[in-house]
């Protein structure tokens, strides 16, 4: 909303905040394997429910995912967990 981006996709947005220089390349490039990764692996749970006659949950059980999808779903945390982070150090403050 500062920038006034009129991008719509969440790829278009981070790319914009490239160029106006609010997120250096590699930072963007962490957010969005982290925004790709939660993508694929919540929607390969969704596409896995439907096709077992269920509804379609956003629920996913950590547990029920291979060693390496653990691991990549913990790095995808981590980096939007270091977003928030950069987001309220910028903003001062803390919504609680």
């Amino acid at each position: 909303l500062e920038k006034e981006l009129t991008e719509l996709s969440t790829m278009d947005r981070l790319k914009a905040l490239v160029e106006c220089n609010v997120f250096a390349p590699e930072t963007a490039e962490h957010i969005r394997a982290a925004f790709e990764a939660l993508s694929f692996l919540r929607l390969r749970r969704e596409v896995d429910l439907i096709a077992d006659g269920r509804k379609p949950s956003h629920f996913l059980d950590p547990n029920a995912l291979s060693k390496n999808e653990q691991d990549l779903l913990k790095e995808s945390f981590h980096a939007v967990s270091r977003l928030q982070d950069a987001t309220k150090r910028h903003f001062g403050r803390t919504p609680f």
